[in-house]
């Protein structure tokens, strides 16, 4: 193997990965889309991150990212007797 030989695989393998990522990025973008109509179609949000086979605060953040803004859920007050105070 010559050394141009080796710079031709190394950039063929560049442009395959350049469209691989391309490519990731339009299905990441339509996938984004399709989540934001189906929760502003009134389905719920566990559904959705199944459909979307992303967690629940996956979905979260693509809404959040495209305006919509859902309050997280409320945390579980401290417990008494726990913590750095015992």
């Amino acid at each position: 193997m010559t050394p141009y030989t080796t710079i031709e695989t190394i950039q063929q393998a560049a442009r395959e990965i350049s469209g691989a990522e391309h490519a990731a990025r339009r299905a990441r973008d339509r996938r984004d889309r399709h989540i934001v109509k189906a929760f502003e179609a009134g389905n719920p949000l566990e559904g959705v991150a199944q459909a979307a086979m992303l967690s629940e605060s996956g979905v979260r953040g693509v809404l959040r990212a495209h305006g919509i803004i859902i309050p997280r859920k409320p945390r579980e007050p401290r417990r008494e007797g726990r913590g750095a105070g015992c």
